[in-house]
Order: structure tokens, then C-alpha cells, then sequence
């Protein structure tokens, strides 16, 4: 979504974009260690939605939570930062539904590891810059009828948000999941929730 908004003319004052930004992808590992040097206890992080429905998307969230939990640095993942899959859209009520099965992904691979999530970074901002007054992706401008964008994130959050529960990797004859994955109900979610157990 952001890779498409700004190569529109005029979006970003200087016309630079983020293709490379700090290159934290290439350079995690020098980045850990001045964490580590500076003293720092955790890392928030942001996980890329686009990234992760790509080949091998995941890989680099497991080197780096591997790479900070070696350094006693806690990793907490923030899991959407604005940075969503081209073809979908917070209006639309299933794009809740997809981001608990990309959250289902990333817990599964990331949550023996992981104990502090982020769901969203700040829904009333992304509803208002991006879809309200078009200053950020996507650069809409509904203004009132932005509002189900808020709403809908908030959905997603509260329907899955068990997926996070920080877990130990299952033994044997034990369930890998509560609450699988499927179409978010009409109603009042379940309320289920994975119990605590360990992570780095």
C-alpha cells in the first residue's frame, strides 16, 4: 500500500521513498547490537503484512526474534503498522477476517518466541491520515465515511487477538490451536484465549 502511495507524484516532499530507508532488513544484525550496547530491554518491531504473503516472507521475522533473544533484547512485533496487501481494503469487513489468518501465520511461527504483541499501531490515526484526509496511504478522502475502516480494525483485533498469546511449542498429544482460523462471526466473539506459557 505505501510502496504504491508514494510513487504518485508529489507525496512525499523530497520524492524519496522507502525502498531502502535504514536497510534494517540487510543490517538487523548490527542493529541488535547497538540495541544490546545501548542497554535497550526490547525491540518493537513492525511486521510486514505484504512481506509475510510473500515466499519466504517470514524467514526474516525468524532471524531477527532469534537474533534479539540471543541478545536478551525481548522482541514485541507490532502486526499491522499501516502496511497492508495490495487488493485489500480496511472498508471492506473481510479484511478482517484475512488479518486473522495472516496473525495465525505469524503466532504460528513466531509465538514460542515471542510474549508481547502489538496488534495495530494506532487505528485512529491510519483511519484519519490515510482514509479520512488522504495524507497517508491510501490517500483517501471519505472524511464520516471513513469510519468502518476504524471499525473494522477493531474487529480484527478483538476476534483474534488470541492468536498472540505467547505459547510454548506444543508437546505431544496436545492441540496446536484453540481457536483456528476461519470467517469472522456477525456476532459477539467467543472471548477465547491461548494460555500464557513461555517465551525468550
Amino acid at each position: 500500500m505505501w510502496d504504491e502511495f508514494t510513487a504518485g507524484p508529489g507525496r512525499v516532499k523530497d520524492g524519496s521513498t522507502a525502498a531502502v530507508a535504514c536497510d534494517h532488513y540487510h543490517r538487523y544484525r548490527e542493529d541488535v547490537a547497538l540495541l544490546t550496547d545501548l542497554g535497550v530491554g526490547g525491540y518493537r518491531f513492525s511486521v510486514s503484512w505484504p512481506r509475510v504473503d510473500s515466499p519466504g516472507g517470514l524467514g526474516f521475522y525468524d532471524r531477527l526474534v532469534d537474533e534479539l533473544c540471543a541478545a536478551g533484547v525481548r522482541p514485541v512485533p507490532t502486526l499491522f503498522h499501516w502496511d497492508l496487501p495490495a487488493g485489500l481494503d480496511w472498508r471492506q469487513r473481510d479484511t478482517a477476517s484475512r488479518f486473522a489468518e495472516y496473525v495465525s501465520r505469524v503466532a504460528d511461527r513466531l509465538g514460542d518466541r515471542v510474549g508481547k504483541w502489538i496488534t495495530l499501531n494506532e487505528p485512529a490515526e491510519h483511519t484519519l491520515l490515510g482514509h479520512a484526509l488522504g495524507v497517508h496511504a491510501p490517500g483517501e478522502r471519505l472524511l464520516f465515511d471513513a469510519l468502518p475502516v476504524a471499525h473494522h480494525q477493531l474487529l480484527a483485533t478483538d476476534w483474534r487477538c488470541g492468536h498472540c498469546a505467547p505459547r510454548a511449542p506444543p508437546t505431544s498429544g496436545s492441540p496446536t490451536r484453540t481457536d483456528p482460523p476461519g470467517p469472522l462471526p456477525r456476532g459477539r466473539p467467543t472471548g477465547r484465549r491461548r494460555s500464557s506459557t513461555t517465551s525468550c
